[in-house]
């Protein structure tokens, strides 16, 4: 097992499957962006799809938080993926809509034994 400061320190730096792999069992929080690259979900995926969300649309968190529906206020993450186009993985299931950059991700992803869930 690789220590907690180890595993901590990987997630500061740019995801790559090999590094994942060596440092991580049965463990996978990340956000695909548009472009299908893979970004760890640090502090958690709705802190890093807020921050994602006010860089892409350049507006405030309160703006941000005034633009959600009251009807989505239970699904927070869903709504934000799909005002930035970013896709929420976790080792068994993901939310969001892929595109044809986040499928090849996850596909790739899961033939290196990384995501178990079903691609859809």
């Amino acid at each position: 097992m690789i220590d907690f400061d180890t595993q901590r320190n990987v997630m500061s730096k740019p995801f790559s499957i090999s590094v994942h792999k060596n440092t991580f069992i049965n463990y996978l929080e990340i956000v695909l962006d548009e472009s299908g690259q893979a970004h760890y979900a640090v502090p958690s995926h709705q802190e890093w799809l807020v921050n994602y969300a006010c860089r892409k649309l350049k507006v405030s968190l309160k703006t941000l938080e005034d633009m959600c529906p009251p009807e989505m206020y239970g699904e927070y993450i869903k709504w934000l993926t799909e005002v930035t186009e970013c896709v929420a993985v976790w080792d068994i299931r993901y939310t969001g809509g892929l595109n044809r950059h986040q499928k090849a991700m996850l596909e790739l992803l899961k033939l290196n034994g990384l995501y178990k869930g079903a691609i859809l």
